[in-house]
């Protein structure tokens, strides 16, 4: 199964006129400004009948909000509309006019379904109004339902899903289920039909949608052309067209009748019409290109083109008549499965890659180029020829393109044929025939040729499977395991069943044994394809700045200094073997995760401390991990002359000390440069591009590209924290207990009694409980003799109840301590007006007998001791 990423874009930038100056409108008795534009809601939900189109009061429509819009644009109140729709689902077809945006809630919540309207889902055109058929959209819906637009005096219906006629952008949807219906004998554009203009139609997936009109019988042909896409050419009339189909999904689409053609997209136009970054997948025509039909002035390049398939010209792509670039694309497994000859033709089948032919002979002048192609396992049936790339009468320029192992059943290769043989394309210009290595290709792919069962599929040539392979079925991402061959009847039996019955025309996968059925078409590291491309995609195009998966082209995938583009839709992309996010081509160190590029001047970060020993330190730079110090002279009466030599190599720690003195009359200069395992960095201020401004010295510091400072086994020279654990700057002092380095937490201590307390004076350290005996402590204090309320706290006074009140009374703390503790007192007051006032609490020498004070000494001291509990 293939796995598609399509990038979302944002929404683009839409064209709307803005007022030059006021203009006076008498409409209802008033003045109006025409303002800008305006937002109208809606939400199928909603029971508004009058003054609707506000987020509180939406449309329940999303056509009714688009006609006010289109009133207010033709009065002049708005130059412009949005119309926001609320998830839900719509059971209506749009006509969106210009000037107004109508935008979905994403498609996997919003569907317009059209069923039972007899018209296209969404049609783009300016109605009665006028109006440039130019700034509007659609975005975000699932748009299904549609069978087409019936235009007056044209024997055909158009436009099953969207019909667009003028400069509209489709983006962002899903297109499916629009199977086309009506008497017209041709029908035309199964998911998008434009008319005419320069419409972009750019991030959908379009699938599931039918082309089949009924055969006519007789001498007419019933015209089936576009079932995912349909683009006219120079439009109806003479209105010239250039169309955008960019970075969609294309699966599954038929363009079937009794002549189809495009069952992808049938594309025409003039020059700068480009089908670019698309994924096209399962297709089916009746007739000529069964993934795309090229007409007209048109570039296709940088697209997926697999499992697609026709009855006759071009299983991937039919060019015809046509002035074309087919540029990077991959084109894999596609098939034309006619088995018998019709009578007139030379073959039965032409070309299962590529089919470029002509109505008018351009052998003379070819205007078809086909570069950096990758045109794969093709395959065409036994009664026809060419299974990658057939030409007639047009002599296509083939360049850079590998052609192998495609298939002309049963078992042979036929890469080339038509105008050419394979000698003169293979080998020539470039051109190879080898294993592009894709990193998950499928055996090969096939096609269902007729109706089945839930466990049987009919194929062309069931001799081409085994028993016990595995086998996909339409590309749904399920293994199943084939069970039985009948190669009489060319009906293949798998385990486990489908949930319907296999169709015809459905994109089969042989997988050997591998039970991942997920395709992958990208390049292998190893791939030939990688850098075997050129840059001239051939005159008047250019290569896209993009591949299919959205990354830059182009690459140097081998890092030997020169980007090369790769052949196919995918660019192998850089290596980045060290992993820093600089691709190896660009990284002077691809080996070393911390160094991209040389290292820059240390400028003006250069430090030099007074004093002896001289102190140099200097700030750390990027692409440095080691630094050189320089040492000049210069004689204090002359000019300065650059004579510096090595004073330190290899330096981790961003200073040095130079403990030597200038000779008397002369003076030092320092000078520092940074050192990576590229190269030196400029001494001074100037970096490359431009000259170093101070010449490096000669000889420079010897740098050790083996010294391991710290003894993490990575050099200091690649490492870029080389300094050891002792020796970095935010360890220059040791850590006393309870303090934490700046931008640290506190550290938390277990102290005596099992409290624990983070470092003083931090505001998380204080205990509600030791906060309490504090206040207490300090209502004691402020007591006077007589007052003995506080000797009835037993917890202030263990003491205190078998004291009788006069004793009692002459406790009072402002007494006179004992000569000892006096002299312990006056130390701690001493130390009391230090950063830490209660350290030396925690010391025992300064308080031997803190164990005997009594609650006096206690109290006497609380008010330098914010944590009294210390003295328990």
């Amino acid at each position: 199964m293939t796995h598609v990423s399509v990038l979302r874009r944002p929404p683009f930038l839409r064209l709307s006129a803005s007022a030059a100056a006021l203009l006076i409108l008498i409409f209802v008795g008033r003045l109006v400004v025409a303002a800008g534009t305006v937002t109208l809601y809606v939400d199928d939900g909603s029971t508004c009948t009058t003054g609707c189109g506000t987020q509180t009061a939406p449309y329940r429509t999303i056509q009714a909000a688009i006609d006010d819009a289109d009133n207010r644009i033709a009065v002049g109140a708005v130059s412009g509309a949005t119309v926001q729709v609320a998830a839900g689902y719509y059971p209506e077809r749009l006509y969106i006019v210009p000037n107004v945006h109508v935008i979905g809630a994403g498609p996997s919540v919003t569907t317009i379904d059209a069923t039972g309207t007899g018209r296209a889902a969404v049609i783009f055109a300016a109605r009665t109004s006028g109006r440039v058929k130019t700034d509007f959209s659609i975005e975000g819906f699932t748009i299904t339902g549609g069978i087409g637009e019936n235009r007056s005096g044209v024997a055909r219906i158009s436009g099953g899903g969207v019909f667009v006629l003028g400069n509209a952008v489709v983006s962002n949807n899903v297109i499916t289920g629009n199977v086309m219906s009506g008497p017209q004998p041709n029908w035309i554009g199964g998911g998008v039909y434009v008319g005419y203009g320069d419409p972009v139609i750019i991030g959908n997936t379009i699938t599931g949608n039918v082309v089949n009109p009924p055969p006519l019988g007789g001498s007419t042909s019933s015209l089936a052309v576009g079932g995912g896409i349909h683009v006219e050419g120079n439009g109806i009339g003479v209105v010239i067209t250039h169309t955008r189909i960019e970075a969609n999904t294309i699966a599954d689409n038929v363009a079937q009748g009794e002549i189809g053609k495009g069952g992808g997209i049938r594309v025409d136009g003039a020059y700068g019409t480009v089908v670019t970054r698309n994924i096209i997948v399962g297709n089916r025509s009746s007739y000529g290109g069964g993934g795309v039909m090229v007409y007209g002035t048109v570039s296709v390049d940088d697209n997926l083109v697999f499992g697609n398939s026709t009855l006759i010209y071009g299983g991937g792509l039919n060019v015809y008549q046509a002035d074309a670039r087919i540029t990077n694309n991959t084109i894999v497994g596609n098939s034309v499965n006619l088995t018998t000859k019709p009578s007139g033709y030379t073959y039965a089948t032409y070309g299962g890659g590529v089919c470029v032919d002509a109505l008018f002979s351009q052998t003379s002048s070819p205007s078809v180029y086909v570069t950096n192609n990758l045109i794969v396992a093709n395959t065409v049936t036994a009664a026809g020829t060419s299974a990658g790339l057939y030409s007639h009468i047009t002599t296509p320029i083939i360049s850079y393109t590998d052609l192998w192992n495609n298939l002309l059943l049963p078992a042979s290769i036929d890469d080339v044929g038509g105008d050419f043989t394979e000698t003169q394309v293979i080998g020539l210009r470039n051109n190879l025939s080898l294993d592009p290595r894709f990193v998950h290709p499928p055996a090969f792919s096939d096609l269902s040729v007729a109706a089945g069962t839930t466990t049987t599929v009919a194929v062309l040539m069931a001799s081409r499977y085994q028993t016990n392979q595995v086998l996909e079925y339409n590309n749904d991402g399920v293994a199943r395991t084939i069970t039985a061959v009948n190669t009489t009847t060319n009906v293949l039996t798998f385990t486990p069943a489908l949930p319907a019955a296999s169709q015809a025309f459905k994109l089969l996968a042989n997988w050997d044994s591998s039970t991942n059925v997920a395709e992958d078409f990208r390049l292998q590291a190893l791939s030939p394809a990688i850098e075997a491309g050129t840059s001239q995609a051939g005159p008047g195009a250019s290569l896209s700045p993009l591949d299919l998966d959205g990354t830059p082209r182009v690459q140097d995938a081998d890092s030997d200094g020169t980007a090369t583009v790769d052949l196919g839709a995918y660019e192998f992309p850089e290596p980045d073997t060290d992993g820093d996010g600089v691709p190896n081509g660009r990284d002077c160190a691809p080996l070393v995760y911390s160094i991209q590029t040389p290292p820059g001047p240390v400028g003006p970060t250069l430090k030099v401390s007074s004093g002896q020993p001289t102190l140099l330190s200097w700030a750390k730079i990027t692409q440095s991990n080691v630094f050189n110090v320089y040492r000049g002279s210069v004689d204090i009466h002359s000019r300065i002359s650059y004579n510096h030599v090595c004073l330190e190599s290899s330096s981790t720690d961003l200073k040095t000390l130079d403990t030597g003195n200038p000779p008397v009359g002369t003076m030092y200069y320092y000078l520092v440069s940074g050192v990576n395992i590229c190269a030196e960095g400029c001494l001074g201020l100037v970096a490359p591009p431009g000259a170093c401004e101070i010449p490096n010295a000669v000889p420079p510091c010897t740098v050790s590209v083996t010294a391991d400072a710290d003894g993490d086994l990575l050099p200091d020279i690649n490492d870029n924290l080389p300094v050891p654990l002792q020796s970095r700057p935010d360890r220059h002092r040791r850590r006393r207990p309870g303090r934490s380095l700046p931008g640290q937490r506190p550290r938390r201590l277990r102290v005596r009694g099992g409290l624990q307390r983070p470092e003083p004076g931090h505001p998380s350290g204080r205990d509600r409980g030791l906060q309490r005996r504090r206040r207490q402590l300090r209502r004691v204090d402020r007591r006077e003799p007589g007052d003995h309320d506080h000797l009835r706290h037993r917890r202030l006074h263990p003491l205190g109840h078998r004291l009788p009140q006069r004793d009692a009374a002459n406790l009072h703390p402002r007494l006179a301590l004992p000569r000892g503790l006096q002299r312990h007192r006056r130390r701690l007051q001493w130390r009391g007006g230090r950063r830490h006032p209660t350290r030396h609490l925690r010391r025992r020498r300064l308080l031997p007998h803190r164990r005997r004070l009594r609650w006096r000494c206690a109290a006497d001291l609380h008010a330098r001791d914010p944590h009294p509990g210390n003295l328990r």
